[in-house]
């Protein structure tokens, strides 16, 4: 979906976003390319979206029809320049709402939607590297690219995340999403051939949802797909 500052966009469940007037962005068409809806989960007040746009980074709503723009600060001129959007938004277990987005990633944690600050510290993500986050019982799964491999890491809270060993069958493949379903975690990319050629691939990711629960019940799926 592309939000453009001229009106709004129909969500898909009968709600619209309301958007600020901002200036084209470099390189797009001077109606003003106002970014993109990533993703949207249940959380905070109801509902949380956020946008690759930087005048207007998170949205929330009670019902979908409604919703509000999450005002700067903290999402103010210089963090437009450091991170240019959301590319993504994961919500733990226990409600912790987790975007991530930037060159050189960056994590916003919130516990509501409309109170978000930066998780301080070091990031182990390499520059372009991080793709996808979800949440499984266990914590939270980030996949990316970084060494010339497809990279996998792990967190209990989303602070403190640790590379997972690398994976034999990740050699020159580009993790793209992950997605959590009952107690496998699926990782969706694709693996480089040569520089012109990539191959879509899929994976069940070793180790699985650590955490997760068994039950009797249909298995509950959750995250980004691609």
């Amino acid at each position: 979906m592309v939000l453009r500052p001229e009106g709004t966009r129909d969500l898909g469940v009968r709600g619209r976003l309301p958007l600020a007037a901002g200036r084209p962005a470099p390189g797009r068409d001077r109606g003003g390319y106002f970014g993109a809806l990533p993703q949207v989960v249940a959380g905070g007040p109801g509902l949380v979206a956020v946008s690759s746009g930087t005048e207007v980074p998170v949205f929330t709503s009670s019902d979908g029809l409604a919703w509000a723009p999450v005002p700067a600060p903290p999402f103010d001129p210089l963090w437009a320049q450091r991170m240019g959007g959301f590319q993504g938004i994961a919500v733990g277990r226990d409600g912790t709402l987790l975007a991530y987005g930037g060159l050189t990633p960056e994590l916003w944690a919130s516990d509501d939607g409309r109170t978000w600050g930066p998780i301080q510290g070091a990031m182990p993500f390499p520059a372009g590297g991080l793709s996808s986050i979800v949440a499984t019982d266990g914590g939270f799964v980030a996949v990316g690219y970084g060494s010339g491999r497809g990279s996998v890491w792990r967190s209990a809270d989303g602070r403190t995340w640790t590379r997972e060993p690398p994976h034999a069958d990740f050699e020159d493949a580009d993790l793209g999403a992950v997605f959590v379903c009952g107690e496998t975690l699926f990782v969706s990319g694709h693996v480089i051939r040569n520089r012109w050629v990539a191959d879509p691939a899929a994976w069940a990711l070793p180790g699985g949802a650590a955490g997760s629960r068994r039950s009797g019940r249909r298995p509950r799926c959750s995250g980004r797909q691609a």
